[in-house]
């Protein structure tokens, strides 16, 4: 059995604190459908570079481990179409079979229950 620090998903880890901070408290979270649009150029060329890595690291983190690992196999497929330059607007939407937005909604859920978990 690994730990949560092993596996990327320790609150601690300052990637994800940026990332719960950009969702609940800044409010700065980029929607998956603006997200998953963005291409590498395009992620790169962005002032809030930071935040952006800070997000993805939450995404990841969300895909791979919420609901234990329920998107986990589709978000690998995904990560592969990308990296062998396959990948469309709605990829990920078609591999995990829900719309962007039930996917926001069900990252603001982890984000809060993995954070939430470690302060009691």
């Amino acid at each position: 059995s690994h730990s949560m620090a092993s596996l990327g998903t320790a609150p601690e880890n300052p990637r994800l604190l940026a990332a719960q901070r950009s969702l609940f408290m800044k409010e700065d979270y980029i929607p998956l459908r603006e997200f998953a649009r963005l291409s590498r150029t395009q992620f790169q060329q962005r002032r809030d570079l930071a935040h952006l890595y800070s997000q993805s690291a939450g995404l990841t983190s969300f895909f791979m481990h919420a609901q234990n690992g329920l998107y986990r196999d589709a978000f690998i497929r995904y990560l592969h179409s990308i990296y062998q330059g396959a990948d469309k607007p709605d990829s990920l939407e078609t591999l995990t079979g829900k719309t962007f937005e039930e996917l926001d909604q069900e990252y603001r859920i982890f984000m809060k229950s993995v954070f939430h978990e470690t302060i009691q």
